[in-house]
């Protein structure tokens, strides 16, 4: 390892792809980002054109090489990107549709197809409750609606893996990104079961190889080295998915160790050393660099609650660019916890909730308002109603209690207000980490590794993943938000109830009908 090495992660989320470099001790030298386009050419459809993403990361890439300190040379590679959905690409590499997202609610009715013996079978083989974005899903509608969309596929890829595939031209995916196919949780390789379970025996063959997640998995072409500005030969290894690439930024990696990851969907995160399938039914069972688990119980909607209430009722604060949060922080502290009994349920994903309990009909409730309602209390109850929720996943954890440490990272890490609350009504210390982009910071980790930046990947965490701040539990806090908690988890019981109904009421209306008495 020469001075001046460093390595490049590449984050390809669902609305920013970063780009970002880290001296072999963890520090971040530089980033690169670019808001990528997302299509929604119907109601609950989430749609990529993969060409524009690839640009888009190549500039995020050129942003981040540009702004280097003199005298770094990037050695090594690693991407990461949202998991599920299907990206399809001919012989040739070409798309051949935009890719399908993770948070697409098309494949709705192949997922109620399954039944409720296929649903838990689908669970029991994978540690995955299904969701209409899970690339197995998407698989099966395409084949009822495009089928000649995969006549002329030659493979279907996860995000992660068509970025990667553009930098180096290997055809591959990983452990982690097949758990969310998903695959064998026993294995964590493909399930043929599972395959046949969703019908897909004429499309497996699309279906591409699995590499070790640190393993190198090919090197930067020429042409790759052109659009993006890295070295053409840089070694890119195969990558992790989001959810574990975040994990492992944040150094979760074993046994009882706990991450939530604040983005635009909300995952609260234990590291588990064996198959873990309680609660039955519920949420997701991930695979780690090093083949450990991780057990996730997810708020489909996390940081787009706060998004979509502030673009509601505060598009006065926003000036351009971003909200001015110093503005909404203030808002919400002037507003009592409780928000003066107003809830909010932030179940707003189109693919429903997941956990702590499963209803892909489950929408999103504002509970409690008046005349009198101001917008500080709607905005606290939104920041409220995420924290309320986060804690609800850990309390249904396979645990005898709620984690010792919570660390917490992506976009919501960045708010004091969100950070405390989950202290305190978790009681769990709360760390933020030194390292802001733990998902990119996952797989550089990897990519250091692989290049001999460091020994092992235990070696790399313990020096990148170092708390810069804790947020201590305070009692009295809590105590002023139990009573609100509890009507938190009264409403959400409640408006279980009217799922089905709801969705009735939605269908008649796009269809112009009224339903029967």
């Amino acid at each position: 390892m020469a001075e001046g090495d460093c390595v490049l992660g590449i984050d390809k989320g669902t609305s920013v792809v970063k780009a970002v470099a880290f001296a072999p001790d963890g520090r971040q030298l530089a980033i690169g980002r670019r808001r990528i386009d997302s299509l929604h050419p119907h109601p609950g459809w989430h749609e990529e054109d993969p060409g524009r993403s690839w640009s888009l990361t190549c500039e995020a890439v050129r942003e981040a090489l540009a702004a280097l300190p003199e005298g770094y040379v990037v050695r090594g590679v690693g991407v990461t990107a949202h998991m599920g959905g299907a990206w399809l690409i001919d012989e040739n590499g070409a798309p051949v549709r935009n890719a399908i997202c993770w948070s697409d609610g098309r494949a709705h009715r192949e997922q109620a197809a399954l039944g409720r013996d296929g649903l838990d079978r689908f669970f029991e083989l994978s540690g995955n409750a299904p969701m209409p974005g899970v690339t197995v899903m998407v698989m099966r509608h395409l084949l009822n609606e495009e089928p000649d969309v995969l006549d002329r596929a030659a493979h279907v890829l996860i995000g992660k893996d068509f970025i990667r595939y553009r930098l180096t031209g290997s055809i591959a995916t990983d452990p982690s990104d097949v758990s969310w196919i998903p695959g064998d949780a026993e294995t964590s390789g493909y399930s043929e079961e599972l395959f046949e379970l969703c019908g897909l025996g004429p499309v497996r063959h699309l279906f591409p190889p699995i590499m070790g997640s640190g393993e190198i998995a090919g090197q930067v072409t020429e042409e790759a080295a052109r659009e993006t500005g890295l070295p053409a030969g840089t070694p890119v290894v195969t990558g992790l998915a989001d959810g574990p690439a975040n994990a492992t930024g944040a150094g979760v990696l074993h046994e009882g160790q706990a991450v939530t990851v604040l983005g635009t969907s909300c995952l609260n995160e234990v590291a588990v050393e064996s198959v873990e399938r309680e609660p039955f039914g519920l949420g997701f069972l991930w695979t780690l660099p090093n083949l450990n688990r991780i057990r996730v119980l997810p708020n489909t909607a996390g940081t787009m609650s706060i998004d979509w209430i502030l673009r509601t009722v505060c598009p006065d604060l926003f000036d351009g660019q971003s909200f001015r949060f110093d503005e909404i922080q203030r808002l919400v502290e002037e507003t009592p916890p409780g928000s003066g009994g107003v809830v909010m349920i932030p179940y707003l994903n189109e693919g429903g909730v997941l956990a702590p309990f499963f209803d892909p009909l489950a929408r999103g409730t504002i509970y409690g308002v008046s005349a009198q309602t101001t917008r500080g209390q709607l905005v606290r109850a939104t920041f409220e109603g995420l924290a309320f929720a986060i804690r609800d996943c850990y309390e249904a954890m396979p645990v005898d209690r709620l984690p010792e440490r919570i660390r917490v990272t992506g976009g919501g890490a960045s708010s004091p207000l969100l950070c405390q609350m989950i202290a305190d009504l978790t009681g769990s210390p709360t760390e933020v980490l030194a390292i802001t982009e733990a998902g990119a910071a996952g797989v550089a980790m990897l990519a250091a590794v692989a290049t001999g930046m460091a020994p092992d990947l235990d070696a790399v965490a313990a020096r990148w993943c170092r708390p810069q701040t804790t947020y201590e539990p305070d009692e009295g806090r809590r105590d002023q938000l139990e009573d609100a908690y509890r009507l938190y988890v009264q409403t959400r019981d409640a408006t279980r109830a009217l799922s089905e109904q709801r969705r009735r009421v939605e269908e008649a209306g796009e269809a112009g009908r009224r339903l029967p008495a």
